[in-house]
C-alpha cells in the first residue's frame, strides 16, 4: 500500500511538472510512475490471490505429526535403555 501510495504521488508531481511546461524528463517521470502504478497493483491482485488460496491450507498435518510423534517416541525409548 505504502508503494502505491508514493508511485501516485510522484506520477501526480510529475504530471503537474509536465504540463506546466516542464523538460521531457518530467514526462519520462511521469510515465515510469504510471507504470509502477500498475506494477505494484498487478502485485497486490497476484498477492491477495495466493492468499486466498492458501488461506485453506491446514499447517499442521496429522499424518506428519504421527511421524513426528513416534520419531520422539523411538529416541526416548533409546535413551532409556541406554
Amino acid at each position: 500500500m505504502g508503494a502505491e501510495i508514493y508511485y501516485a504521488y510522484n506520477f501526480l508531481v510529475s504530471r503537474e511538472n509536465y504540463n506546466s511546461g516542464g523538460s521531457e524528463s518530467d514526462r519520462q517521470d511521469r510515465n515510469k510512475y504510471a507504470w509502477w502504478i500498475g506494477f505494484a497493483y498487478i502485485y497486490g491482485l497476484l498477492d491477495a490471490l495466493v492468499d486466498s488460496h492458501l488461506s485453506t491450507f491446514d499447517e499442521r498435518d496429522p499424518e506428519l505429526d504421527k511421524e513426528y510423534e513416534s520419531s520422539e517416541k523411538v529416541t526416548e525409548l533409546k535413551t532409556e535403555k541406554e
